[in-house]
């Protein structure tokens, strides 16, 4: 039987995920809609919330930022991360 972990929460719709080749690094990126301004790209770390539906109160900063956000004029999704 596999197991499965969850990294993080609060990713609004992930359309792409990137790993590294020793899997120390996730990126994943992140749809734009009514809560996200634009399609982002961000670090996923064991345990962090990143932000869909709002800041947690109970999280310091209420959620980790993505790296960055991709204007939609450049791109319109943050998807198909590569190393």
């Amino acid at each position: 039987m596999k197991s499965l972990d969850v990294l993080g929460t609060g990713l609004r719709y992930p359309n792409g995920i990137g790993v590294n080749t020793d899997g120390s690094v996730v990126l994943v990126g992140m749809q734009e809609g009514n809560w996200s301004p634009a399609s982002g790209i961000s670090e996923v770390k064991d345990g962090h919330y990143y932000g869909f539906g709002g800041p947690k109160k109970d999280r310091k900063g209420g959620y980790e930022k993505p790296m960055v956000y991709l204007p939609r004029g450049e791109d319109s999704s943050s998807g198909g991360q590569a190393y």
